[in-house]
C-alpha cells in the first residue's frame, strides 16, 4: 500500500512540474503550461500588413514598456479587440519558434515573432 502511495505521489509530481514547460514568446494551448517570466498563454487576434486577419496562441506577459519584455518589444496588436500590451519577441530573421514566423512591425522599426 504504502509503495502504492510512493508511485501515486510521483506520479503527481510529474504531471504538476510537467505544467510549466512552455517558455516565453513560444505556442501554448493553456496558460498553466507557460514557464515564468510568462504570465499566461494568449489567443491572439490582428491585423497583418497585408490585410489579412492572423491569429494563434503565444506564451507571454503583459507590460508597460520595452524594458518589461526580455528580448522582446512591449505591443499591443492593430486587430486586437481587448487590446492588451503584451510582450512580442523580436527578431532578425526566421529563428522564432515554429510555427511562428518573423514579421516585420507597420509603421515601426524592427519585427517581431507573430503566428
Amino acid at each position: 500500500m504504502i509503495a502504492a502511495l510512493a508511485r501515486a505521489s510521483l506520479t503527481a509530481l510529474l504531471l504538476m512540474a510537467g505544467c510549466a514547460n512552455t517558455p516565453l514568446y513560444a505556442p501554448c494551448d493553456d496558460g498553466s503550461e507557460c514557464e515564468d517570466p510568462s504570465d499566461g498563454c494568449y489567443a491572439l487576434l490582428f491585423d497583418r500588413s497585408d490585410g489579412t486577419q492572423g491569429s494563434g496562441n503565444v506564451c507571454s506577459r503583459r507590460c508597460v514598456t520595452d524594458s518589461d519584455c526580455p528580448g522582446g518589444l512591449c505591443l499591443a496588436l492593430r486587430g486586437d479587440p481587448s487590446e492588451t500590451f503584451l510582450c512580442f519577441e523580436t527578431c532578425a530573421a526566421d529563428r522564432c519558434f515554429d510555427p511562428h514566423a518573423c514579421t516585420p512591425l507597420d509603421g515601426a522599426t524592427g519585427s517581431v515573432c507573430l503566428p
